[in-house]
């Protein structure tokens, strides 16, 4: 008979782009070795194991552990505090984590399986997506390897957001400012790095397309 290791297994194989090691640092499940046990079925795979797996692979707890989504489903009736958090694994609001180039391309109506998925607490609009920050523009407050939350939304200023250039080939983020021009009464924006080793971008000097507003940040701290 299959095991919910087995079926954890072959779901992981499947779904995660990262190690193990990456993985259980990222979703709180522990080292590497950690991760291989569960995998293996060393070790039986916890409810709470089951919601980080289900969270960093995108999918349903019932596609690796209908018995354990059952009894989640029951906790979920009798205990008001995790319901929030049982629903979104069981039901889960997924949205596809992608990169900047990924963003640009699907900009472009090219819209390719992306590498993984997570889930959101909450229904989000549609086209909504999760980027991972890939270079260090926003440092220190945005790190390479952190993952956030883009809803097409409109901008408020002082808020990030993500944004295509013209003609880039990929997806920036960076923090929004809007401006009045005095003479056309027009408004215009800057896009402003944390780190001033880069540049601002004006939209006076290109057309820029506002993809969304960060909703949520996530941010993974490598253990030293």
């Amino acid at each position: 008979m299959t095991s919910d290791n087995d079926r954890l297994r072959a779901v992981f194989l499947k779904r995660s782009k990262i190690s193990q090691r990456e993985f259980g640092e990222r979703y709180g499940i522990g080292t590497a070795g950690m991760v291989n046990q569960l995998l293996l079925g060393r070790r039986p795979v916890s409810l709470a194991a089951a919601v980080k797996f289900a969270e960093g692979l995108g999918c349903a707890i019932d596609d690796f552990s209908p018995e354990l989504a059952a009894f989640a489903r029951k906790a979920a009736s009798f205990t008001h505090e995790i319901e929030t958090d049982i629903d979104s694994a069981i039901h889960p609001n997924r949205i596809p984590v992608l990169t900047g180039e990924e963003v640009a391309s699907r900009s472009r109506g090219k819209e390719d399986e992306p590498a993984g998925w997570t889930l959101t607490d909450h229904r989000m609009a549609e086209g909504s997506f999760a980027l991972r920050i890939e270079d260090t523009q926003m440092e220190p407050h945005f790190t390479a390897g952190d993952i956030v939350i883009i809803e097409p939304i409109a901008p408020a200023a002082g808020g990030c957001v993500a944004a295509l250039p013209s003609g880039a080939g990929r997806a920036v983020f960076m923090q929004y400012s809007p401006k009045t021009d005095p003479v056309s009464g027009k408004t215009e924006f800057d896009l402003l790095p944390s780190n001033n080793l880069y540049p601002v971008l004006h939209s006076t000097e290109g057309n820029i397309r506002i993809l969304g507003v960060m909703t949520e940040h996530r941010s993974y701290r490598r253990k030293r």
